[in-house]
């Protein structure tokens, strides 16, 4: 069923030399890597990236090489079909995954596939308001179709896309978890699902 590995990132070799690098220039594949998940349009703003980097190397090496490996070698696709709940498929233009195997996951789960046309795997923070919108939608009509209703108005997310030299900042003024990885306000979240 699927004719392609699920990433489009790197061959077996290109995969064996980043871990070559991952090993041996661990601090400099870091600051490769962040940048890359960025994705081209956005000159993401130093100290973002020295704290992403900060937070990757309290990893130790074996366990990040472990999990990369596991990422790597791992094809969830033929599960899919297997998802019987509503699902959305968030996909990043400069990604991991291509346009081609996103469609195939959307298809296989009969779900929605939102678009991220600006950034790499940074998304929700590159493009917050959409991602907070997007994911706003999915969570509201999941409490609709369970009869309940959000107890307060959806968050009004942060437009970080227009300040990329103070990323940080605007993440910390919108109220986000850089550690949780979200852009949505955590303690919203909580109340819209209880």
């Amino acid at each position: 069923m699927w004719t392609s590995s699920p990433y489009r990132f790197v061959s077996e070799m290109q995969f064996q030399q980043r871990v070559i690098k991952m090993r041996t220039r661990r601090l400099s594949y870091h600051r490769d890597v962040i940048r890359e998940f960025f994705g081209p349009e956005v000159a993401a703003d130093e100290g973002l990236i020295n704290w992403m980097t900060y937070e990757c190397m309290k990893t130790p090496t074996n366990a990040h090489v472990a999990i990369w490996d596991e990422v790597y070698h791992s094809d969830y696709r033929p599960m899919m079909a297997t998802v019987r709940v509503p699902s959305s498929v968030f996909w990043a233009k400069y990604g991991n995954i291509s346009a081609e195997v996103a469609e195939q996951m959307r298809l296989a789960m009969n779900a929605k596939l939102v678009r991220f046309d600006h950034s790499g795997h940074m998304f929700p923070w590159l493009e917050a308001e959409k991602f907070n919108h997007e994911l706003a939608s999915f969570a509201g009509g999941l409490l609709g179709r369970a009869g309940l209703r959000s107890r307060q108005a959806p968050c009004q997310p942060r437009q970080m896309r227009q300040c990329p030299g103070d990323l940080f900042g605007a993440m910390r003024r919108a109220h986000l978890s850089p550690d949780a990885g979200l852009a949505l306000g955590h303690d919203r979240v909580g109340e819209a699902i209880a």
